[in-house]
């Protein structure tokens, strides 16, 4: 099983903050959440899996991150913490040069830094991303460019669903997936 784009994005955020002397993880909860969404976790991955029952609040949540299927509440509000990180540009952008243009990295850019990306210096790295971010958006389908203008517009997942009357964030997971496959060719798989 691979880890998801979210589950990938959580586990950067981490590793930054540790290799940064921020985090010193003495939290039995944190340590199962986090082993479950290590790429190297795997052992312990199928050893959670087969003990389907007796799993900790922390594993089941590290599960769904991994997954990308949240479910728990715990999940949830990891979810909604590590995306709110992706307000500060600068950590989108490194975001971006490490990780690529995946799902939850073009959502954050869209919503919170299309404008600021557009004014950016000429052959900046933030510019640059503005660029691809623009392409994208033209080369994708009618209904994906919808979303991606209510993103950009300010909308969230409600009011996306409210606006298009259908489930505001199955629409925007599908309309991020799709861009982030077309920055991925267009990037031949990589940055720029």
């Amino acid at each position: 099983m691979s880890v998801s784009a979210l589950g990938q994005f959580i586990y950067w955020l981490h590793n930054r903050a540790q290799q940064a002397g921020r985090i010193d993880i003495n939290c039995e909860e944190a340590t199962q959440l986090l082993d479950a969404l290590s790429p190297t976790g795997l052992q312990s991955l199928a050893r959670l899996r087969r003990q389907a029952e007796g799993l900790t609040e922390a594993q089941i949540a590290g599960l769904e991150l991994r997954s990308g299927r949240l479910r728990s509440a715990l999940s949830k509000k990891v979810r909604r913490a590590a995306v709110r990180r992706l307000r500060a540009p600068g950590l989108a952008v490194h975001a971006v040069d490490e990780l690529g243009y995946t799902p939850v990295l073009v959502h954050g850019l869209l919503q919170n830094h299309f404008w600021e990306l557009e004014s950016a210096p000429l052959g900046s790295e933030a510019h640059l991303i503005y660029v691809d971010l623009s392409s994208a958006i033209a080369q994708a389908t009618e209904r994906t460019k919808v979303v991606a203008f209510l993103l950009i517009a300010g909308l969230g997942p409600q009011e996306i669903g409210t606006v298009l009357r259908t489930n505001g964030s199955r629409r925007i997971g599908k309309a991020m997936a799709e861009l982030s496959r077309i920055l991925e060719r267009n990037n031949n798989g990589g940055r720029h």
